[in-house]
């Protein structure tokens, strides 16, 4: 590893404090801390140098104690190893705000703590990548109306997918697959308009389902452009909606009077759809609700046909994009009248948290919020992690960025990838890379 020449003193910074052993004789060390550059890309992965000396200049050695942190975040203890004399390394994600930053370290030698600190800058380069957000079920582009504001504030290029025009009163109630076609017209024109390669794409509820019908598709194969950088899906029923299945659930297969009614008017009611749309037109149970929610009825018909390619199959891993990265949030809130009528109480009022992961995903790709369906779009929290997402320069995931750190790293020479990053377990689950992107 190459790092910045200590004595140009360029990218170092040389904090030297008072180091109290405890006893009455005191002795001054300094402790360097060391970057390779002073601009970083948001979420990068990288090595930070320490130099220990004592007041002669002379190297401190044995493996000290280390804790960092970022701004005002909190502390943060790591394991370091040895490169040299006094020389030691460790590594840090950097964040996903853009701007300077300060990285804080202490050190603890022989019992008593030096501390050292280094300015960098986060930067997320010139090129701007178009967002487009792709609204729920029953609901028309201006319900992300409060996500654009946010983002546009936050300097991106935001743009409202129209994907149903046309459906004042049944909006985004009928067929995904055709909808996906209206999306990749959206696409091909932005990326007209703006020049740009690649796109990102927010999908609220059905709307992760029409975004990844587009870049999936097993049939049609819309998707031949690789235009689509990263797929963020908020509370997307990605295994269908459990729902729907309540009144199979109840009567074993014999119908229950009254269930099927209640579900129908629970959807109705919590999407404010004021009248029936496409009754009678096909053989489903709740006709009133469209063919959208026809497609979205778990294991079977378009759910199983999107994520394994086979309309009769009900589990494995998902066959999604090679090139797209994947980012599940989940709302976990609840409805009691859900839990009621025998709901997983984690859900976002319409959608279990189960039923949005994607197995095909390394667990860093998910992450879950305690708000409602509604919430997912509007909570503050939530949009921020939705904006550091946005913002996080795709890269090998921080799980094999751990692996190859292990490998290499004598520290941990007699420890497991398994001790030291422990995700929650699921079966079957897969490790892989993202693409690497300029």
């Amino acid at each position: 590893m190459n790092f910045v020449n200590p004595e140009t003193r360029f990218y170092v910074n040389k904090i030297m404090k008072w180091y109290d052993t405890g006893d009455v004789e005191c002795s001054i060390f300094d402790l360097f801390v060391i970057l390779t550059k002073t601009k970083w890309d948001a979420g990068e992965i990288a090595d930070v140098a320490l130099i220990l000396e004592d007041a002669n200049g002379s190297p401190v050695n044995g493996l000290p104690n280390i804790e960092y942190r970022i701004d005002s975040e909190s502390w943060k203890r790591e394991s370091v190893s040895s490169i040299g004399p006094g020389v030691y390394v460790f590594a840090i994600q950097f964040p996903s705000v853009p701007g300077e930053h300060t990285l804080f370290v202490n050190a603890n030698v022989g019992g008593g703590t030096v501390s050292g600190s280094n300015t960098f800058i986060v930067n997320y380069g010139s090129e701007k990548i178009p967002v487009i957000l792709v609204h729920d079920y029953a609901k028309d582009p201006s319900s992300l109306s409060l996500l654009k504001e946010r983002l546009e504030n936050d300097g991106f290029d935001v743009y409202l997918s129209d994907y149903s025009p046309g459906e004042p009163n049944c909006d985004a109630m009928d067929d995904i697959k055709g909808y996906a076609k209206n999306l990749s017209d959206e696409i091909k024109k932005i990326k007209e308009e703006t020049g740009a390669e690649k796109v990102d794409i927010v999908g609220h509820g059905m709307g992760g389902l029409v975004a990844r019908w587009y870049v999936e598709d097993p049939i049609e194969e819309l998707y031949k452009d690789n235009n689509v950088r990263k797929l963020i899906l908020l509370g997307t029923p990605n295994r269908g909606l459990a729902l729907l299945q309540l009144p199979d659930v109840w009567g074993l297969g014999i119908p229950i009077p009254g269930i099927v009614e209640i579900i129908e008017g629970y959807i109705t009611m919590y999407y404010g759809i004021k009248e029936k749309c496409w009754e009678g037109v096909w053989i489903f149970k709740y006709p009133s609700l469209g063919k959208a929610m026809e497609q979205m009825y778990p294991c079977k018909g378009f759910i199983s046909q999107l994520n394994y390619g086979d309309p009769e199959k009900c589990s494995g891993l998902e066959k999604l994009a090679p090139n797209v990265h994947y980012i599940s949030i989940a709302g976990s809130k609840g409805s009691e009248l859900l839990t009621l009528l025998g709901m997983d109480p984690d859900n976002d009022g319409l959608v279990y948290v189960t039923d949005t992961k994607l197995w095909s995903l390394s667990p860093l790709d998910e992450d879950e919020f305690l708000v409602n369906r509604k919430g997912l779009i509007e909570d503050e929290e939530v949009y921020v992690k939705i904006k550091e997402r946005l913002q996080a320069k795709i890269t090998k995931n921080l799980e094999t960025k751990t692996k190859e750190r292990l490998q290499d790293n004598p520290v941990f020479e007699n420890d497991t990838y398994e001790q030291i990053f422990s995700p929650p377990q699921r079966l079957p689950t897969v490790y892989g890379t993202i693409e690497n992107t300029t």
